[in-house]
Formats: structure tokens, C-alpha cells, sequence
């Protein structure tokens, strides 16, 4: 290509980086404040004396730590089906290797950085791409979470981010950085009119002479062309810092870096606001509030501070050295005039009693409204000790978290989605996953090639391309600590009432190491049958010599003991046939398990 055609280019992408930029200031600014409020910094904003006291109740921070323990105690797990009966063991080996994938990403790391930033921030981004330099230069995908206030879309694009003309991740990187990785590149760099416009410049690190490390702007700038051969968008991606081209996939990659035609993010707004992909978090709606609670403790620390240094009122008529009454090591102070009329002590006067509690209400009312309250937070249950009363209370009062959870996982599911399209285009070499058991059922090794899913070969030796439908479900991957005490507490009551047996009691709790328990339970309940079949044995060997011609009857009339040995027999068989069925059950139930 050109000089100057990727002049162009690069002047277009800068055009429109400026534009988005610009555009997208506010939510910019507003992100950033909320930033400082979580941080408990927010009085840098406030143009207040460094004499005045800038107290901070943690409010803010509590609510966002207590819900988003909500959040990560409802951790997602996928589940892929397929839509035809056929595919289904596919579905299960994908799902399988997507669960492989996030574990190897160290996705809960990354879940809970990007679910930090939806309550803080209002919104927050995930990228789901491939990774070209993981494992040496095999690649694979890569899950990563970006800050949303170095993220920019197209102020028009509506709710939906795929209908964006361009997007663009955006960070400032030091000069060493392009040096190092772009030297053909770099002489012609130059510095842009874009600095940080956060307060990121109080943490940097600065160097020996205190000098800031010079900066320039890396933008990735994505965008999508329509394919007129194909009828499809395709996505393409180029790097640029200073000015210049550093990489870019469409003279490479004409045809797009991704099949499916989708830009590699997924935006998650808490409180979705209409015509924006973005929306508010727990900080926009209570800061407010925060910022006044802050003002009234201002208040009375001041007042305290105030009333802590009491001055004195001297005339002049009094005729006393002011330097003398100053100084505290004098014992004796002379004057013209000594009583209260020309010296009297002054102190400010006390704050009204309602002041403070009004303070306390606005507290209480903060945690009140953000659905976190004494039982969700774990401040109340002095008095109420039984796991399915504090579950029952915890229930009355997170809907709303119930609903942010709700989001959540149809967010996890456009995640997934992305994850297999990923798969079915890379993934095109043979690959080996050892997927790891729970302790009843053993490692198994997943060989998985997409090419042999992606395409079929007809009796007469074509090989044809085929479409595969999978269905994404999405399960907690474990209950909250007092859900788990509730369901064991029903399942023990179940089993004191009769109604579930030993392993079903089992299997309908839920606890660490539930799976080797069963199988301890199950390996004891056939140690039993075993030792009372043997126990059988002998007895049944001594009916089996009788005579067959025998009369019974008067066998069991001349013989009690004979009659007796028949009752047990009886019983035994009995007893033998109720273990088998038993057993019979134990199998069903440990295959329904299984297959779960």
C-alpha cells in the first residue's frame, strides 16, 4: 500500500478518535470522579483548605464490596448444549474446553475486576480475543477486562457496540515502550495533544530527577467494512501511536481477523440508560449522598476542633500583657482590671443534638436503598441463629441483586458465545485438554479439532461445510455460604422425615467434598450387601441338599427347627431382594448424577 493511502488512513482514524473522544468527555469525567469516591479520595475534587478537616465514612466502598461479594458468591459456570439430539456429545466436550479456557485465563481474577468496575463505573468492558504470542507462538484465547474511560465507541451506535462504525482502546505508554518493540517506527513518532485528563498523575512513578516519564497515546483502532462478495461485515484492527501505522490487519487479513464479523467486546451496563451502550452504577446514584454525609461530619469535626482551642476576650481597660496570659509557664499574670467584664473565656457553641442524627439516617438510608442491608452486609443476626431464617431475610432484602445477577450471566452468555466462535475458527489443529475430575469420575483427555466439527464428508468423498447450533445455559458455580446451610438443613429434616434416603440426603446438600463423602457412603452400603449375601450363602446351600420328594409340611410339623430355618430363610430372601433393588436404585442414581 501507499504512503499515501496510509496517510489517509491514519488521518481518518485520528479524525475519528477525535470526534468519539470528545464526545464521549462527559461520561469520561464522570467515570473518573466516581473513581476518586471509591477510592475515598474524593475531596480533591472540592476546592477546601488543606487547614480543613476532609473526613470519609467508607460508605460508598462498603456497598460496592458488599454487593459485588453477591456477585462473585453467584460466580457463573457455563453450560453448552446442543440443539440437535446428535451433537450433544460435542456440545459436552466444548463445554468441557470452555471451562478449560477460563480456568486457564484465571477468568474469576478477571470477573472480578470487570464486575468492580460495572458498580463503580456503570459500565465495564470484557475482550475476548486471540492471543497470538500465548505458548510460544501457538495462540489461543485470551479474556481480558479494560477500563471503560480508555474505551470509545460511536455516540451513535445506539445500545448494541457491534453497530459502531469504529472502536478504540486507548493508553498512554512511556517512549521506551515504541523504542523497544517499534524501532523502525519510532523516529517519526510524535507527541499528540492528548494527556491524561484523570488524576493518574498522583500515583505515577517518577524517576530520579522527579521528572514524569515522557508518554505518547497507543490507540487500537477497530473498525468494519461491509463485504460485498460475502454479504457480511468483516472486522479489522490497526495500531497507532504518534502519528503512525505500527500494525495492521487488513492488508494481511482482507477477509477480516474474525469469522463472525463481531467486534472482540462485550459492554456491561449496571443500570442501562436508553440510546447509550453505557448506564449508571452504585456510585453515580449514592455519591450524592456520600458527598453530604462527608459535609456533615466536616461539620461537626470542625465545630470539635474549634471548641478543643477555647480563646480569650481581653479589653484593653484590663491592662494585661497578652504575651504573659500566652505564656502558660508564668505563674503570675498582673493587670489594671482582672474580672469577667475585660477577660473572659469564649468557646463555640455546641451543635444542635438532631445534627447527628440526621448524619446517622443519611448512613442507614445509603445502605438501605443499595438493597445491602445489616444481613447482606453481616452486620445483623445477633438474634437469629438458624441458617434458613437469616436466608429467608437476605432473600426479602436483595432483589436488586438478584436482578444485577440475572444481567450478569445473559452478559457471561455473549461471552461464551464468543469464546466457541473463537474456537470454531482456530482452533483448527488437533488440540489435547486433560479436563480434571471431581474425585468420583477420572481425568479424561480431549482431543478437539474444529475442522472435523465445522465440516462433514458425503458418501462420495465431498467434503461439505455444516452448521452447529449450541445453546449456552448458565448455573452459580457454587451457593452462597448460608444458601448451602439452608439446603442442608432441608435435607436433613427430608431425612429425618423419611422422605430421601442416605445418598439422597447427599446428593441434595451442598458442601466441600461432597463427591468422595458419597462415594465412601456408596463403597460401605455394598461392603454391607456383600457380607449379608455371604451370610446367606450357607443357609440357602443346606435347602438346596434336602430331599425334593420331602412332604414340607410334615417335615416342619416333626421338625421346628426345620420351621424356623424355612421363616429365615424367607426373610432372607427378602432381605436380599430389597438390597438388590436398592442397589438397583443406587446405580440409577449415581448414572443421573453422573450425567449432571
Amino acid at each position: 500500500m501507499d504512503k499515501l493511502k496510509e496517510q489517509q488512513f491514519v488521518d481518518e482514524a485520528y479524525r475519528l478518535f477525535k470526534q468519539y473522544y470528545e464526545a464521549l468527555r462527559p461520561f469520561r469525567e464522570k467515570v473518573i470522579e466516581n473513581e476518586e469516591y471509591w477510592r475515598t479520595n474524593h475531596w480533591v475534587n472540592e476546592n477546601v483548605p488543606d487547614t480543613e478537616p476532609k473526613p470519609v465514612t467508607p460508605i460508598l466502598f462498603s456497598t460496592v464490596e458488599s454487593m459485588l461479594a453477591d456477585i462473585m458468591d453467584n460466580f457463573p459456570e457455563p453450560v453448552v448444549r446442543a440443539e440437535e439430539v446428535n451433537d450433544e456429545a460435542i456440545a459436552d466436550e466444548i463445554g468441557d474446553i470452555v471451562k478449560w479456557i477460563l480456568d486457564k485465563r484465571n477468568y474469576k481474577t478477571t470477573f472480578r475486576k470487570n464486575k468492580r468496575d460495572l458498580l463503580i463505573k456503570g459500565a465495564s468492558v470484557t475482550q475476548i480475543f486471540w492471543n497470538k504470542d500465548l505458548y510460544n507462538g501457538l495462540g489461543d484465547i485470551d479474556i481480558i477486562n479494560w477500563d471503560i474511560k480508555n474505551f470509545l465507541w460511536d455516540p451513535k451506535c445506539g445500545e448494541d457496540i457491534q453497530n459502531s462504525r469504529a472502536i478504540f482502546k486507548f493508553v498512554w505508554l512511556p517512549e521506551e515502550y515504541f523504542k523497544d518493540r517499534y524501532p523502525k517506527q519510532y523516529p517519526n513518532m510524535k507527541h499528540d495533544e492528548y494527556q491524561r485528563d484523570d488524576y493518574s498523575h498522583i500515583y505515577m512513578i517518577q524517576n530520579e530527577n522527579k521528572e514524569t516519564r515522557k508518554e505518547i497515546l497507543l490507540i487500537e483502532y477497530w473498525y468494519k467494512k461491509w463485504d460485498e462478495e460475502e454479504e457480511r461485515y468483516t472486522v479489522h484492527m490497526a495500531k497507532l501511536a504518534g502519528g503512525q501505522i505500527l500494525e495492521w490487519s487488513e492488508p494481511v487479513l482482507p477477509k477480516g481477523i474474525y469469522e463472525n464479523g463481531k467486534y472482540p467486546f462485550v459492554v456491561h451496563a449496571l443500570y442501562q440508560l436508553s440510546g447509550t451502550p453505557v448506564g449508571l452504577g452504585l456510585v453515580d446514584i449514592f455519591k450524592s449522598m456520600q458527598k453530604y454525609v462527608d459535609k456533615l461530619d466536616q461539620i461537626i469535626l470542625k465545630n470539635a476542633l474549634l471548641s478543643s482551642r477555647m480563646k480569650l476576650l481581653v479589653s484593653k481597660a484590663a491592662g494585661v500583657d497578652e504575651d504573659d496570659l500566652l505564656d502558660w509557664s508564668k505563674e503570675i499574670v498582673s493587670g489594671d482590671l482582672v474580672n469577667e467584664s475585660v477577660i473572659r473565656w469564649f468557646q463555640p457553641a455546641p451543635l444542635p443534638g438532631y445534627l447527628f442524627n440526621y448524619l446517622n439516617e443519611k448512613i442507614a438510608l445509603i445502605k438501605e436503598e443499595s438493597g445491602q442491608n445489616q444481613f447482606n452486609r453481616g452486620e445483623g443476626g445477633k438474634g437469629v441463629t438458624a441458617a434458613s431464617a437469616i436466608r429467608l431475610l437476605q432473600e426479602a432484602g436483595n432483589k436488586r441483586a438478584r436482578q444485577i445477577i440475572d444481567d450478569i450471566y445473559e452478559k457471561f452468555k455473549e461471552e461464551v458465545s464468543l469464546i466457541i466462535d473463537l474456537m470454531m475458527q482456530f482452533y483448527t489443529e488437533t488440540r489435547k485438554f486433560r479436563i480434571r475430575g471431581n474425585g468420583i469420575q477420572p481425568d479424561k483427555i480431549i482431543e478437539f479439532n474444529a475442522n472435523d466439527i465445522k465440516y462433514m464428508t458425503t458418501p462420495e468423498g465431498k467434503r461439505l461445510k455444516k452448521y452447529i447450533e449450541f445453546d449456552v445455559k448458565v448455573s452459580a458455580q457454587k451457593n452462597s455460604p448460608y444458601l448451602s446451610m439452608y439446603q442442608n438443613e432441608l435435607a436433613v429434616q427430608l431425612r429425618q422425615l423419611g422422605v430421601l434416603n442416605e445418598i439422597e440426603m447427599l446428593e441434595f446438600m451442598d458442601f466441600e467434598g461432597k463427591d468422595k463423602i458419597i462415594q465412601m457412603v456408596n463403597n460401605r452400603l455394598n461392603q454391607q450387601m456383600q457380607q449379608q449375601m455371604m451370610a446367606m450363602m450357607p443357609q440357602q446351600d443346606m435347602m438346596m441338599e434336602q430331599p425334593q420328594n420331602v412332604n414340607v409340611a410334615e417335615n416342619t410339623e416333626n421338625n421346628p427347627e426345620l420351621t424356623q430355618n424355612s421363616d429365615e430363610l424367607s426373610q432372607l430372601r427378602e432381605e436380599n431382594q430389597r438390597l438388590r433393588d436398592y442397589v438397583k436404585q443406587l446405580e440409577d442414581l449415581l448414572q443421573v448424577v453422573q450425567a449432571k
